[in-house]
């Protein structure tokens, strides 16, 4: 798939550290993903995951957030998951963020 988001993805800041994370999320260690899961099932709310994870990558690639790898990238996911679990109004804290976050970038700049 990134392949075929070349064209649009190459210039993009932060888009080399983007890139090596794809090229290394075949070596997040199954136990690490086995932990993902049951999380994201446990949490029920694909707004909430889908919105850390797109929220982590943006700033990966526009505000110099760093990752060594995917294993990193994942595991940092997971203590995140984890909050969300232990404490809802973490949870509920975090989705709030992202709405507004989110809502900044559609805005985004003007198209000519």
């Amino acid at each position: 798939m990134l392949a075929s988001m070349t064209p649009f993805f190459r210039d993009a800041p932060g888009a080399a550290r983007v890139a090596r994370l794809a090229r290394t999320a075949a070596c997040i260690p199954e136990p690490l993903l086995d932990d993902l899961e049951a999380l994201v099932i446990q949490l029920n709310d694909t707004e909430l995951v889908g919105g850390d994870i797109a929220i982590h990558l943006v700033e990966i690639g526009y505000c110099n957030a760093r990752y060594h790898d995917a294993v990193a990238f994942a595991s940092a996911l997971r203590s995140r998951l984890r909050r969300y679990v232990r404490s809802p109004g973490v949870a509920e804290a975090a989705r709030e963020d992202f709405k507004k976050r989110i809502g900044w970038w559609r805005m985004g700049p003007p198209r000519f």
